[in-house]
């Protein structure tokens, strides 16, 4: 009961944040079609709040399905309590800031033009480290009273990709050479950061805005985070199978989502894009693929193949 008092808030809480940032996510796209004022770069002013909008209601979601899937005692529940009051703090208050640049027609990533753009952007970088340290905290939890079955191996692990995945965040707000030569010389740029590395191009991916002919942190910050995802998603699948092929289907799937995601680092590093991949590329996403779809067919047919081991 008293597990149940702990945990019972902080869902309601992530149902309501949920709901809400859907309900945000919906204005703002409707907001494009008012309000045509568009950034530098050709954007809806609104099309960054409706991406961060849906992003953290996705995010929402997916840690009111986790505290299902995992919670067993009470020193879980309150690691995975805290944890979540401090995520959607940070969700509230990261919208707010994105939301309040969209509304002035300014961009709010990377923005030092003004006192009041620095501020809030660096607001939402302390927010980043906030995520980072929810996901450090739901780790303790299960670390520390470990859940039964493979769900919590799962959600650790997921959790140790989205803790990788924030910091392709923190390279994102890194001086770039030519920011840091105007620091080291007395000026400071309007920009500071960039999720870019190469030459920009017209050609982006629709919606996300991705490059499409160079590196962009933006990726290997997406597939980290979604790790939360795609990993539990395995554990579920198994439900409450156990034995030697159920940890193997849980790590194969670890093993091809990180061989892609880490592929994606490296490539990002060196200012390569994974949507103009050569056969190298294509070789190691197959793989990565592969791999992952494996840990999958043994999620979904455990008894088959213990029958026949």
């Amino acid at each position: 009961m008293i597990a149940a008092d702990i945990i019972g808030p902080a869902r309601r809480a992530l149902i309501f944040t949920t709901v809400t940032m859907m309900a945000l996510g919906a204005a703002f796209a409707a907001a494009q079609f008012v309000d045509l004022r568009a950034l530098p770069n050709g954007e809806s002013v609104w099309l960054k709040p409706l991406r961060f909008a849906l992003a953290f209601a996705v995010h929402a979601a997916t840690l009111w399905w986790l505290s299902h899937l995992t919670l067993r005692a009470q020193a879980q529940d309150r690691w995975f309590a805290w944890s979540v009051w401090l995520q959607a703090g940070v969700i509230f208050i990261e919208l707010a800031c994105i939301g309040v640049q969209a509304g002035r027609g300014v961009a709010s990533h990377f923005n030092y033009e003004t006192a009041f753009d620095r501020a809030l952007f660096t607001i939402m970088g302390i927010g980043t480290g906030g995520l980072f340290l929810g996901f450090a905290m739901i780790m303790v939890g299960l670390v520390r009273k470990p859940a039964r079955g493979l769900s919590g191996t799962a959600v650790v692990i997921a959790m140790a990709f989205a803790m990788l995945g924030s910091l392709a965040g923190v390279a994102m707000v890194m001086p770039t050479a030519a920011q840091a030569a105007l620091l080291n010389a007395g000026v400071r740029p309007d920009v500071i950061g960039s999720h870019l590395v190469g030459a920009s191009t017209d050609v982006k991916v629709p919606f996300f805005a991705w490059e499409t002919a160079a590196g962009d942190w933006r990726v290997p910050h997406f597939l980290g985070l979604h790790g939360l995802q795609a990993i539990p998603f395995v554990a579920w699948l198994l439900g409450r199978a156990g034995g030697a092929r159920a940890h193997l289907a849980v790590w194969l799937a670890a093993a091809g989502y990180g061989l892609i995601f880490g592929w994606s680092v490296l490539e990002t590093l060196a200012g390569q894009s994974l949507f103009r991949p050569d056969a190298v590329d294509l070789a190691v996403i197959l793989t990565g693929v592969v791999t992952y779809a494996s840990g999958l067919v043994l999620a979904v047919q455990p008894r088959r193949f213990a029958a026949g081991a």
